[in-house]
C-alpha cells in the first residue's frame, strides 16, 4: 500500500480537508501497513533512514571495502581492527546515502546504539573506521 496522506485543506476550519474519521482511518492504516511488516518477522523497510531490507553488510573481514550505489550494514569487528570504506570511481557521493552500524559507535566520545554515517558528505573518497573498546569509530564522514 501506498503512505496514504491526510488533506489538511487549504486554511484552518474552513472544511476544504479529510474529515476527522477519514483522516484517522488514513492514520490506523499507515501504522498497520508498518506494524504487519514488523511483526511478521520483517523488518521496517527504513531504519535511520537506511534501507535494512536491501542493505549490503561489509565484509569485515576485509580491511578495504568498495562501495557502490546503496546502503549498507556494519557489524560489530575485533578489537584494534581498521576497516576503510572506497567510494568506487565513478560513483556518484549521493548513491551511497548511509552505513548503518548494527552495535554501538562512539561519536566525540559519546556512545550511540543503531546510527549511522553519511561517508561521503565531505567529497572525501576514503572513509576509516577503527573499532575499539568494542564500538566503531570513523576518521570522515558525518554521523546523525
Amino acid at each position: 500500500m501506498a503512505k496514504q496522506v491526510i488533506n489538511i485543506g487549504t486554511m484552518a476550519d474552513n472544511k476544504s480537508g479529510d474529515p476527522l474519521r477519514t483522516a484517522f482511518t488514513k492514520i490506523n492504516s499507515n501504522f498497520d501497513e508498518l506494524y504487519a511488516n514488523n511483526i511478521s518477522g520483517g523488518t521496517v523497510a527504513v531504519t535511520g533512514g537506511v534501507d535494512l531490507e536491501n542493505a549490503v553488510a561489509l565484509d569485515v573481514t576485509k580491511s578495504i571495502n568498495k562501495l557502490t550505489a546503496g546502503y549498507y550494514t556494519l557489524d560489530d569487528g575485533t578489537e584494534g581492527q581498521i576497516l576503510r570504506v572506497v567510494r568506487q570511481t565513478g560513483v556518484s557521493t549521493a548513491d551511497i546515502t548511509r552505513i548503518y552500524v548494527t552495535n554501538l559507535c562512539r561519536i566525540d566520545g559519546n556512545e550511540y546504539t543503531n546510527n549511522y554515517i553519511e561517508p561521503f558528505v565531505n567529497g572525501l573518497d576514503v572513509v576509516t573506521f577503527i573499532y575499539t573498546d568494542s564500538a566503531w569509530q570513523s576518521i570522515g564522514g558525518q554521523w546523525d
